[in-house]
């Protein structure tokens, strides 16, 4: 797949919108929760809650909840699919009714402390089978109108999911306090709030892994930089991996192949599979530690991962899904057809349209290559517009250098002017080309890529080139190529999207 640059809007985190939505409706008054993703686990809240006495207004992006002041019950069992966080989080107000795959989803732990929470203060639970555990009872806590300690037994897998939990509580004026692994919630009530869901950062990772497995520069804008989702951790991974990142944009390698690493996901699980399609490119061999609670997720996914990572040994093989939305998302970028696109309703309804606008993108890009005389522009890009069947264009045949450096400035902008709107096409700009911000504006739209390669390597090649002409007046090309290298390094990296060292 061809390197890209792109910005993708990925919808609302579903995490946090359905902690959002239990708050809310737990809370007196009325609370406006915007930017909502209305998927497959959101709509099953949603409705849940509704059966639950909440009366809920949905719009296209944002609903208005109007609180019980702590009072959910109903007598119907309520259909609940495949969602865990409805699952648990409504466990202490009704009868909730699964699928098969949730029926299969270990739940007794917390219908146990659930019990034992509405006759004692205190509590112990499991925290190796799901924080989904520790979030149902934080957030029932304050309903119960008296103090209750939740003690955490064991270690506590996706702990970040439970800061989560917290955070949304606190918006919702409910505070937790916390020692070491128990929590304390004195007497408090919910109050209604707006809420603003976050960009879901489970739905970045797809990007950004397409980001390193393709040298594609992508951002991803709406992610908080500060935020407590979990998986936000991952551009860390690929950092490690040898990729380049800048706030929420990840740039994948060009000039090196991805490493190999040893991680401990325990905390960001819901980014294992982005993980796994990544260091499935890599060099060498990657383990992933701290994840036996993917068992218990939408499929048995240590299991299916497994199946699904060997038929990437045949190119025909279909990935099973086994309807977990994740499988169908992650191998999907590796251009592989998955047995039900359908499932990724779950969390990301949309992400069949935003793959397509991708391979748009990919169909359009344009890039351009940058760096001194002699690096290599035009042999390189001629190479790389062959491999990804594209136009290819070196601006500097298009220009005749006649003795003046400003009229070959000025006719060197006229060429910019005319390919720039060029789709699809590999351009190897002149090595001063881009010092001139008329230059930049115009081609900045593109995939800039800086060559560089050591300064006695461009000397030994254009010392065999008669036709270059020095820039400098009583100068030699190669005598004044230290001194142009350091008058122009720091605009070539200021405007490049990433660096290709050809050594």
């Amino acid at each position: 797949m061809k390197p890209i640059k792109y910005s993708i809007t990925v919808p609302g985190s579903k995490s946090l919108m359905n902690r959002a939505l239990l708050c809310a409706a737990l809370a007196s008054g009325k609370s406006m929760i915007k930017n909502v993703v209305y998927c497959d686990d959101t709509n099953y809240m949603i409705a849940a809650l509704q059966k639950l006495g909440v009366q809920i207004k949905k719009y296209q992006n944002h609903v208005v909840v109007k609180g019980t002041k702590g009072k959910l019950h109903s007598s119907q069992r309520i259909y609940i699919g495949n969602a865990g966080t409805v699952k648990r989080f409504l466990t202490p107000y009704g009868q909730l009714v699964g699928n098969k795959r949730m029926s299969q989803r270990p739940i007794q732990d917390l219908e146990r402390a659930v019990k034992e929470l509405r006759t004692k203060n205190k509590v112990n639970i499991t925290g190796k089978v799901s924080s989904q555990f520790i979030s149902a009872l934080l957030m029932y806590a304050p309903t119960l109108g008296r103090k209750v300690s939740i003690q955490v037994t064991g270690k506590l897998v996706s702990a970040p999911y439970v800061q989560m939990t917290i955070q949304v509580m606190r918006h919702f004026g409910v505070k937790v306090l916390i020692h070491n692994s128990k929590f304390l919630i004195h007497p408090q009530t919910y109050r209604s709030a707006n809420y603003t869901v976050e960009g879901d950062a489970s739905s970045a990772t797809y990007w950004w892994a397409l980001a390193a497995i393709t040298s594609s520069h992508i951002t991803v804008p709406n992610i908080p930089l500060d935020t407590l989702q979990p998986d936000a951790k991952f551009k860390q991974l690929l950092q490690r991996m040898g990729c380049v990142v800048h706030d929420n944009t990840v740039i994948g390698p060009w000039d090196h192949q991805l490493k190999a690493v040893k991680v401990n996901m325990s905390d960001y699980p819901d980014a294992v599979l982005s993980a796994a399609v990544v260091m499935a490119c890599a060099d060498g061999h990657s383990v992933i530690s701290g994840i036996d609670h993917l068992r218990y997720k939408e499929s048995d996914r240590l299991a299916l991962l497994a199946k699904n990572l060997s038929k990437l040994k045949s190119p025909r093989a279909v990935i099973q899904t086994d309807g977990d939305h994740r499988f169908a998302m992650a191998f999907t970028l590796l251009g592989r057809t998955v047995d039900n696109k359908r499932c990724v309703k779950k969390s990301y309804p949309t992400f069949w349209k935003d793959w397509s606008k991708v391979q748009q993108q990919m169909q359009r890009q344009t890039i351009v290559l940058t760096g001194m005389r002699g690096v290599g522009k035009t042999t390189y890009g001629k190479k790389l517009a062959k491999q990804y069947k594209m136009k290819f264009i070196d601006t500097d045949d298009r220009l005749v250098f006649n003795g003046n450096w400003k009229r070959f400035r000025d006719a060197e902008h006229r060429v910019v002017k005319r390919v720039y709107k060029k789709i699809n096409t590999m351009i190897a700009t002149g090595g001063g080309t881009l010092m001139y911000p008329r230059n930049v504006k115009l081609l900045k739209q593109h995939y800039i890529v800086l060559m560089t390669t050591p300064l006695s390597t461009i000397k030994q090649r254009l010392s065999r080139q008669t036709h270059r002409p020095s820039l400098k007046k009583n100068s030699t090309v190669i005598g004044e190529l230290t001194q142009v290298w350091n008058e122009r390094k720091k605009k070539y990296y200021s405007v490049a999207d990433t660096v290709y060292d050809r050594r």
